[in-house]
Formats: structure tokens, sequence, C-alpha cells
């Protein structure tokens, strides 16, 4: 563990951004917190972290492979909103524009979408 989380801090030191830090802080509260819930010695715990630079996309998107809904698996799920995604993570700002499309024949379930 003390590895682990010396690997964590070089990496969010050459991040130099508050965000990295922070976010590294909290993974590793996590890792320490499931790790002892699940009665995994630290010894034996392994974990891999991922850090990407964030980019500023024109759109951001949740695909569901299966309905979130009832579980269908024949359709496909799509939700999608400008930006960051604030309005999928939060659903707060505004509504996500929704595709719901039938896996074997591509057909368009959605009202106000069209697919090209």
């Amino acid at each position: 563990m003390a590895v682990l989380l010396m690997a964590m801090l070089a990496a969010a030191h050459r991040c130099s951004r508050l965000d990295c830090h922070l976010i590294l802080i909290v993974i590793c509260h996590m890792y320490h917190t499931f790790i002892n819930r699940a009665g995994v010695k630290q010894t034996e715990a392994a974990m891999a972290v991922l850090l990407m630079e964030m980019l500023a996309p024109s759109a951001s998107f949740v695909l569901h492979t299966a309905s979130p809904l009832d579980r269908d698996t024949k359709t496909l799920h799509a939700e999608v909103a400008p930006g960051l995604g604030e309005t999928l993570a939060s659903g707060t700002r505004g509504s996500a524009w929704r595709l719901t499309v039938d896996k074997a024949t591509g057909a368009n379930h959605s009202s106000c979408l069209s697919v090209i």
C-alpha cells in the first residue's frame, strides 16, 4: 500500500494541478476503505489507476448496451449532452438528448432524433 500511495503521489506531483491531487487523495481513501471492508490484506491487494488529461469536448455521451429501465438487451440507449457531460452526471443542468436504437435492425425508436 505504501508503494502504491507513493506512486500515486508522484503522479500527482508530475500533474502539478490541484484537481489531480484531490482526485488521487479520494482514490487512495476509497481503495483503503474497500480493502479493509473486503478483508483483503494490503500485501495481497492490487489496484490500477489511470490518469487522463481533461479535454474540452463539444459533446459527451453515455451508451447503455441494455436498457437502464428494464434491462432489455435488444436495444442500445444513448444519452448525449453538450460539453463535459455535467448534464449527464448531475442531472441538474438541462436534459440530455436520448436515443434508442434496435440492435438487430438499426431502427430509431427516438421521437426527436434521427440516426445518420
